[in-house]
Parts: structure tokens; sequence; C-alpha cells
């Protein structure tokens, strides 16, 4: 069997076992956010349910209660659907992608970067991430001729960004886009990042200028509660670690552009990814380094540091598969990786 082929049988095996032991350390009260949700699941949404956020995901809680599943259950059935949707997803099942450009360590850590922590603890937006890359797929129906929108592609990716939004409200603009993508041609591209860098310009400057002129520590309550409490630590350290990233996303920026082939097959989906990623990564650190200078209080900013962190994943899937055996890829997706985990627990903390 040519290397090639082997790379290509292997990868997705890989990543279901290395995800599939996370999974399963996350499947007890040894994940930091077992409480939480378990919280959710007992007590019919609990919070979401009173403020009405995330109404599908309430539903789905619902529906397996009704079912007679306990919590655990729910969980352990959770995530043996998040380990088989990430294994097709790593062989090209949900996002086809020419196998022989895939890279075993690279497609490895971009998947686990994108994935890992979506699927362990905040099970919300794992959910809603699923729907996401279903809507994109779903977006681009391959024919024997031409690879073109369908009616039943773009009506057909709307409804998978309604239920992705309506499971987790934080993945709105990202749904958003796709939504607005379905009634703009493929081959204008250039029109479609203007628009969404345009969105998140206009949707930065609102924050900014409602915080700045606002009262933070009011606007923070309402939305988080007590937990809002605590200011950020604005230390040479955490300076420095934002102006790393602010490292990253150039290069994540910059990847999904110049390393993007024209030749591959069904292209229509990594071309969304590509769209998404430039703008909305650039525009979001920007608002994360306003926060900061604002003094925002540190919840606050990570609900914008998890976003940077579900776009930074997307944009590392998206230069995986056309870029094999890149080096510089899986040694940023390390860094997202490890400093994901560490935010959210800081987050749950508090």
């Amino acid at each position: 069997m040519p290397v090639t082929d082997l790379r290509s049988a292997v990868t997705p095996w890989v990543v279901l076992v290395v995800l599939g032991l996370m999974l399963w350390a996350s499947v007890s009260p040894l994940n930091p956010d077992w409480f939480s949700y378990q919280s959710l699941y007992e007590n019919q949404g609990g919070y979401l349910s009173e403020s009405g956020r995330d109404p599908l995901f309430i539903a789905i809680m619902n529906l397996w209660r009704m079912l007679g599943l306990d919590y655990t259950a729910f969980r352990v059935v959770l995530a043996c659907m998040f380990g088989i949707f990430a294994w097709m997803l790593t062989r090209g099942s949900i996002i086809p992608f020419a196998l022989e450009n895939l890279g075993l360590m690279t497609m490895v850590v971009a998947v686990l970067t994108l994935l890992m922590t979506r699927y362990t603890v905040v099970i919300r937006e794992g959910i809603s991430v699923s729907f996401l890359l279903v809507g994109i797929s779903s977006l681009y129906k391959r024919h024997e001729e031409d690879q073109g929108l369908t009616a039943f592609g773009r009506w057909a990716a709307m409804a998978w960004a309604l239920l992705a939004s309506l499971v987790h409200s934080g993945v709105a603009p990202i749904a958003l886009v796709l939504g607005i993508s379905a009634w703009i041609r493929p081959a204008s591209y250039r029109l479609a990042m203007l628009l969404s860098g345009i969105l998140w310009i206009l949707v930065g400057l609102f924050i900014v200028v409602v915080l700045a002129w606002g009262n933070v520590a009011e606007i923070a309550y309402l939305r988080f509660g007590d937990r809002a409490l605590e200011a950020p630590q604005n230390s040479l350290g955490q300076w420095a670690l934002w102006f790393a990233y602010g490292g990253v996303v150039v290069w994540i920026a910059r990847a999904v552009y110049t390393e993007y082939n024209h030749d591959e097959l069904y292209p229509e989906p990594i071309y969304f990814l590509r769209t998404v990623t430039g703008p909305m990564a650039m525009v979001c650190i920007l608002l994360i380094y306003s926060l900061l200078l604002l003094g925002s209080p540190t919840i606050m900013i990570n609900s914008f540091v998890r976003f940077l962190h579900l776009i930074l994943g997307l944009g590392l899937f998206a230069v995986a598969v056309v870029s094999p055996g890149n080096r510089i890829l899986w040694l940023i997706g390390l860094f997202i990786l490890m400093d994901q985990v560490r935010s959210i627990v800081a987050a749950i903390s508090l």
C-alpha cells in the first residue's frame, strides 16, 4: 500500500482513538463542567430556560430525559456520536477533500484543536459546530459536470445554520455568514470576504462603543450575573500571550489564502472556511485587545476568547486538508489546544 493511501486510512482512526480517550475521560465528574451540564439536564434547562437561551439544546436534553436516559447515559451517547462525527470528518465524509493531501500530524492536531474541548467540556458548542460543518457541506452539492449551488443546498445550509444558533447562540455570527453565503455565487468570494469583514467590523465597533460609554460592570452583570466581578489580569505575561495570539491570527489568516489549492476536489466548503476565518479572526483579536484595555471583566473577555479559538480551529482545519506535513500548523495547533484548556478551566473557576 502506498504511503499516502496508508496515511489517509490510518489518520481517521488515530483521531478516533485519541479523541475517544479524551471523551471517555470527560464522561465522569472529573470533567470540570460535568456538574454544570448535569444541573441543566436535571432542571429542564436551568438558567438557559430562565433567560430564553439555546432552546434547541434544552429540547435535546428534554427529549433524552423523556426516553428515560439519566445524565450519565446522555453524556455517553453524546460522546459516542461526537467520536463518530470526528472520524467521519477526518476521512472526508462530512467536508470532502482530496485524501492524498492528508498529513497525519497536521490533520490530527487540527481536528483536536477544533473539536476536543467542544466535545468534552463545552458540549453545546460541540453540537453547534457539528451542525455548522454539516451545513457548510450541504451548501455545495457536486454534480457530474458542475460544482455549484443548488436550491436544496441553499435551504439545507440555512436550516443547519439556524439549528446551530438555536443550540448555542455563540456560533450565531458564523451561522449568519453561512446563511448569507447561500445567496452569493461561489465565484464572488471577494464579495463574501468583504461582507463578512464589514459585518464583524460593525459588530466590533458597536460593542467597543457600548463598553466605552456604558457601565461595563453593569453590562457584564446583565449578561453573566455574579460571576462577572473579576477584573482581567493585565500583566506583562498576559499581554505577551495575546501578542502571540496576534501572530497566530496573522499566520492562519495568510495560510488559508496562500495555501488554498484551487484544483482541490470539492473545494467550495473549504472556500467558505477560509472566507470566514480571515476577517473574523482579525476583528476578534482586535476586539479582545479593546476589551482588555477597557478593563472588561475576565468572563466577558473569555467569551470572545472561546469564539477566537473556534475561528482559529476552523482555519487550521481548512489549511490541514490542503497542506500535508505543515509543521508550523501543528505547533500552532498545540499552542491553541493547550491554551483552550487553560482558558476554559479559568472561566469555569470564576
